[in-house]
This record gives structure tokens, C-alpha cells and sequence, in this order.
């Protein structure tokens, strides 16, 4: 089964009390950090690479390991809940990994936390930061301070299956809203065995909602007066319109999570889904026949989400273990890595010099690249969990359930003040 490699996760107060501490998880063994002879640096490597692109990352990590001899890189791989829920208690007690793997959205939650070394001084000297993505770099800072370098850069395309649209009579994609909604409910039918003209999920997932939102003008958070947009007309209206859809017309199944979408799509039951590139190989490898296209512009604008996972280290790491961990960043962040990694997984690089001559092996990259020139990162700053998975998130499913759109978003909206005053 297809399943998104990354992921916005709920992380309740109440999670992060869970156990501290590496273990062994999706057959690579974690360990506490050692030196295995005099000179040699162990360290241990948290992340949530359990989609399609982890036996590529599994790969790199070993070629490293080999090429480096002085340095060895144990990586722990577990679903991206379990190491929220592991991560935070790990930290605070020692025991947590030399560095990690995380989603951006969730980064200024622990930068303030001060678990994270600043690596400003590391992106001053690096020879690779100079030519990393603008939007990947912006996506690692946190009040000025670098706290990430980049690990993928993913801009969110719309997924349309060839073979529901022939069947509908529908010749190509939709290019903007009124055709994007027709050709959704053109797609859709009811009975024993239904069809969702798209899997839009709500839950567990990159966001799919805050670009509707944004291509009608409207959004979650308007980050430059710290004020919550959702009880602005754009946004009411967005949300209106798309929750029709779903209730009345059943494009959509209702509150249904990325890993959801993700099987409907694959299963040929939903003919698009709004995704990220990690999706390629999952769907390739079921025999979807699959197309991608921008996702259709919006009534004020053409715009998408790029999804950015970036590597933290640990405040508590020694500096030879904070240099050994940029030693690997140099080498993740290296031309010749990017490249392999885009083929094998169609994530974009993380580097703006990589040519299109150099991704020819997998013509999907150049897709999702290009649609990279109309994408911004899903930010919320330090209250991301508090907004987004505890107010928006909530909000969008009991307005799905038939609560009232207007009043749901301006009670959210008055929440998402009371957390942004208070930050």
C-alpha cells in the first residue's frame, strides 16, 4: 500500500509524555551513542522514511557510511506519530537521537524549545548552502536563526488517473476552479462499489485544504499581523463551496486521512488527489495510469504547497559529534546524492544547479519542479500543533459532519488569536 512518506501529526501534550529512547524499528537497529574506536563517531539518526523513498534513503545512508570511515550513521526509521510521540520526552531526557529528520511545520516548536543547535555558522562555511532551494532554506529558519538543513523539497501537484477521466469522456485535466468542480462531480457515482471524482483528506496528511483557501485569497494564518484569516470572506467562501462538494455532491469522502486518499487513488476509486512526488513510485508500481498537472488555479490565484523535511542536531551533541553530523549534511546536500535521490524517488532536489539533462532517468521531477515556481511551505510558526491540529483541523471535519461554515471558522478563528497572543 501507497503511504505518504510525510506527514502533518497530531501532538498532544498528552503523546509527548511517552516513552523516551531509541529502538529498533523497520529492521535498522538504534543505538546509544558511542565511540567505536578512538576517532571513530557513532551517530544516531531519527526519522519517519517509511513510504516509498526509504529503501533509497536507507541506500544513501550506507553509501555514506561505507565512504566515510570515521563516521558511522545508525538510522531508525518508525511511522512520522511515533516519533512525535518518542521524540520531545527523548530529548529532554538525554536519550534522544544526534540528529533528525522532521517535517519544518513542526520545527519552531522545538527550536524554542531550545533542543536544536543554531547551524548558522554551519551555513556560512558549507559549500552547499549557497545553491540550495530559496524556499527550502526560508522553511529552516525560525526567527532568523537556521535551525534545518534541508532533507527533500516537495511541491504538492494535482494526481489525475487517465483512465476514470477517458471512461468519463473527459479529454485532460481541469485548469482552474469551474472546470476543477465539474469534472469532480463528472467523476463521481454512488452505489455498491462508489467513485470519488477526488481523495481530498483533512487529517494526518500534508495539508490539502490551505491551498483551497489560499487560491481564493483567503488562509489559516496571516503571518505578517499574526491574525487568524479564517473567518475572512475568501476563506469562508473557499471552504463553503469545496464542503458542498463533498456533502451534497460526494466528490469526496468525508474526514478521511492522507493514508486514506492515498489507498484511494491507488485503488482507482478517486480520480485526483492533491500529492506530494513520493507518491510516484507507489502508484507506478500499482499500475496506476496516472497523470500530473498543476492543481487548477484558483478564483485570485495559482498557487501550491511545497512540503520541506529538513535535519536537526541535537543541542546536547559534543562538537565532534555536531561536525560529524555536518559532514553528513555535506554529503546528503551533494550534487551527485541529489541526483540519485530525485531519479530513484521523483523528489525535487534540494539544489537549484542539478539540470534537467541530469533528472532525464525520471521525467516526473521536471514536473514537480516546475510546479516548485508557484509553491510556498505550510507555516504557522511555534503554535503549528495548536492551530492547525487542534483548531483547523477539528474545524474542517465538523463542517463536513453539517456544522455551520461561517460560524465553525469564526470560532476557530477566534481560538487561533487567543494562541497567536499568547505565543
Amino acid at each position: 500500500m501507497q503511504v505518504r512518506t510525510r506527514r502533518t501529526l497530531r501532538a498532544s501534550a498528552a503523546l509527548l509524555a511517552g516513552a523516551a529512547g531509541a529502538a529498533t524499528v523497520g529492521g535498522l537497529a538504534s543505538a546509544s551513542p558511542k565511540a567505536a574506536s578512538s576517532g571513530h563517531i557513532t551517530l544516531t539518526y531519527w526519522n519517519g522514511f517509511t513510504g516509498p523513498d526509504g529503501p533509497t534513503v536507507k541506500a544513501l545512508v550506507s553509501q555514506f557510511n561505507k565512504t566515510h570511515p570515521n563516521i558511522t550513521i545508525n538510522m531508525s526509521i518508525m511511522p512520522w506519530d511515533t516519533f512525535y510521540t518518542k521524540l520531545l520526552p527523548a530529548l529532554a531526557s538525554g536519550s534522544g537521537p544526534d540528529f533528525v529528520a522532521m517535517d519544518t511545520q513542526q520545527l519552531p516548536q522545538y527550536a524554542n524549545k531550545g533542543v536544536f543547535v543554531s547551524l548558522n555558522s554551519y551555513f556560512q562555511k558549507s559549500p552547499n548552502t549557497a545553491v540550495l532551494a530559496p524556499g527550502a532554506v526560508s522553511a529552516t529558519k525560525v526567527n532568523g536563526t537556521q535551525y534545518g538543513v534541508a532533507v527533500n523539497y516537495a511541491p504538492l501537484m494535482m494526481y489525475w488517473n487517465k483512465t476514470l477521466f477517458a471512461n468519463a469522456h473527459i479529454a485532460a485535466p481541469p485548469k482552474n476552479w469551474p472546470q476543477w468542480m465539474a469534472d469532480a462531480v463528472k467523476l463521481s457515482h454512488g452505489g455498491k462499489s462508489p467513485q470519488y471524482g477526488i481523495a481530498l483528506a483533512d487529517n494526518n496528511t500534508v495539508p490539502m485544504w490551505p491551498i483551497l483557501l489560499w487560491e481564493n485569497g483567503g488562509g489559516i494564518v496571516n503571518s505578517s499581523i499574526s491574525k487568524g484569516m479564517l473567518s475572512s470572506a475568501q476563506s469562508v467562501s473557499a471552504v463553503q463551496q469545496w464542503s458542498n462538494l463533498i456533502i451534497k455532491n460526494g466528490i469526496a469522502p468525508k474526514n478521511i486521512s492522507g493514508a486514506d486518499a492515498d489507498s484511494l487513488f491507488q485503488a482507482q476509486k478517486a480520480a485526483m488527489e492533491i500529492n506530494g512526488p513520493w507518491a510516484t513510485t507507489g502508484y507506478t508500481q500499482a499500475k496506476v495510469n496516472y497523470g500530473l498537472a498543476p492543481v487548477p488555479s484558483g478564483p485570485a490565484r495559482t498557487l501550491t504547497l511545497t512540503d520541506v523535511t529538513s535535519m536537526s542536531i541535537n543541542a546536547k551533541d559534543s562538537p565532534a559529534k555536531i561536525a560529524a553530523a555536518e559532514t553528513f549534511f555535506n554529503y546528503w546536500n551533494s550534487k551527485a546524492t541529489q541526483i540519485t535521490y530525485a531519479v530513484k524517488t521523483g523528489f525535487v532536489p534540494t539544489r537549484t544547479d542539478v539540470t534537467a539533462t541530469e533528472l532525464k532517468a525520471n521525467p516526473d521531477v521536471a514536473l514537480f519542479e516546475a510546479a516548485g515556481h508557484d509553491a510556498v511551505p505550510y507555516q504557522l510558526g511555534s503554535q503549528f500543533t495548536n492551530i492547525d491540529t487542534d483548531t483547523w483541523t477539528p474545524a474542517i471535519e465538523k463542517i463536513l459532519d453539517g456544522a455551520s461554515v461561517k460560524s465553525t471558522l469564526a470560532t476557530a478563528n477566534q481560538q487561533i488569536n487567543t494562541y497567536l497572543a499568547s505565543k
